[in-house]
């Protein structure tokens, strides 16, 4: 375990940044770490298969509800077609 006074690192070492990511980003990921932690961050990957698979039923269920919808939508603008902003959609 990395002790919660110090860190993994020796006090004052710099490793050095890859190309991709710079000082300012850095600054910014790190105060917004220091503001909320990485308990979200932590929660979201130890729950990513959970995720994706409520996200499909998700995808499967407005598919579904878009498929009964559609015939009321067309009926509905097939009676009141001078007012289409007004749709329910």
């Amino acid at each position: 375990m990395v002790p919660r006074s110090g860190g993994m690192l020796p006090s004052g070492a710099r490793v050095p940044l890859p190309s991709w990511l710079s000082e300012a980003d850095l600054d910014i990921y790190a105060g917004k770490f220091a503001r909320s932690g990485f308990r979200g961050p932590l929660n979201y990957y130890r729950n990513v298969d959970r995720n994706w698979e409520l996200m499909r039923l998700s995808k499967e269920l407005r598919s579904r509800c878009l498929h009964c919808m559609l015939p009321a939508i067309m009926t509905w603008l097939s009676r009141f077609p001078e007012q289409p902003s007004t749709s329910p959609i």
